[in-house]
């Protein structure tokens, strides 16, 4: 997909190998050209064939289990994503949380990987040189929500994560020396035995805030500082459901200026005003599913910032249209959702 000439183009269609909800992509930071991808079983260079050393990624029961049967995408949702490393223009991490079936159903997750690509071999295709690294081991960790955001000094990356039946976010560093634990911020809301783990976390274009949704456990915000890691001044808004349909899935994008969040879920669409300081009162409803299909629902499930500072939406179901906020720097219906 191309942006670069005010509207999006698409200029190769492919059959993927590896998709899923456990995606993660990266493309050149220079071209934009495709690097590599996954669907958190293997990693699948810009040939969309098994890069190097990139099979039984996030080996262990239920890769065994389940890899083959999801066609390749690993049965967990946002459990992996992929940074460039500043110091080093051929090296990409991926950071990943392995799914696995305890004795206690409530237990998902209890450990972070770090694997390492290395695009400088095999003619730019890549090689992965390490893989499935134990970098941090916990009790009861929360599936889904991964996300990253630069470090004020502009080459590392701060991660965070959150803790199942705990109000505790661990926060990591990659940096020179590798991926690891930083400290932790304990406020605000528990996360639950059944908090979702179908929910989205992102951090603000500027990075001065860090925000997750879903909609069981609603909007959570907090303000972020890029040179500590700190998070502070924490604030929960109640976002209303559906009351026709049930609703899983929910994802959260902030605006290029910084001051609107998007909260996108099956079938709602709403928009928070982040410079009010009653976050609450300025909830609004942009929209809701208006019953379209093609072939499946078209619904509001994904919203992402896009290049070309517009918002895009997918429907979440196999189909051929998505969702387009023109003007997402605008409050409430002038963010022109269409």
């Amino acid at each position: 997909m191309d942006f670069n000439q005010g509207h999006v183009t698409i200029s190769e269609s492919v059959f993927a190998t590896a998709m899923g909800t456990s995606y993660s992509m990266i493309s050149d930071p220079l071209t934009g050209e495709l690097l590599f991808y996954t669907g958190g079983c293997e990693i699948i260079n810009s040939e969309h064939e098994v890069m190097e050393n990139g099979d039984d990624f996030n080996a262990g029961e239920i890769h065994d289990n389940l890899c083959a049967d999801f066609s390749g995408a690993y049965p967990a949702q946002n459990m992996v994503i992929t940074l460039p490393s500043s110091y080093d223009s051929n090296l990409f991490h991926l950071i990943s949380k392995p799914y696995y079936e305890p004795e206690e159903a409530s237990h998902t997750f209890d450990k972070i990987l770090l694997t390492t690509v290395d695009m400088s071999f095999n003619d730019g295709l890549g090689k992965v040189i390490e893989k499935n690294i134990i970098s941090f081991e916990g009790d009861d960790l929360l599936g889904s929500y991964l996300t990253a955001c630069k470090h004020q000094n502009e080459k590392d990356w701060w991660i965070i994560q959150m803790e199942r039946m705990t109000n505790r976010y661990l926060v990591f560093l990659l940096d020179e020396s590798g991926f690891h634990y930083h400290h932790d911020h304990t406020e605000g809301y528990v996360f639950g035995e059944f908090s979702s783990t179908a929910g989205h976390a992102t951090f603000s274009p500027d990075g001065s805030v860090f925000a997750l949704y879903n909609p069981t456990d609603d909007l959570i915000k907090f303000d972020f500082d890029r040179a500590t890691g700190t998070l502070s001044n924490y604030k929960k808004v109640e976002v209303p459901n559906s009351t026709v349909y049930d609703e899983l899935f929910g994802t959260v994008a902030i605006s290029p200026n910084n001051r609107f969040a998007y909260l996108a879920s099956d079938f709602m669409m709403y928009q928070v005003d982040l410079s009010e300081d009653d976050l609450q009162s300025s909830l609004e409803l942009i929209a809701e599913w208006d019953g379209f299909t093609d072939p499946l629902i078209v619904g509001l499930t994904n919203v992402v910032l896009a290049p070309d500072c517009r918002m895009y939406v997918g429907g979440g179901s196999g189909n051929f249209h998505l969702g387009v906020i023109y003007e997402p720097d605008l409050k409430g219906q002038d963010c022109m959702f269409v």
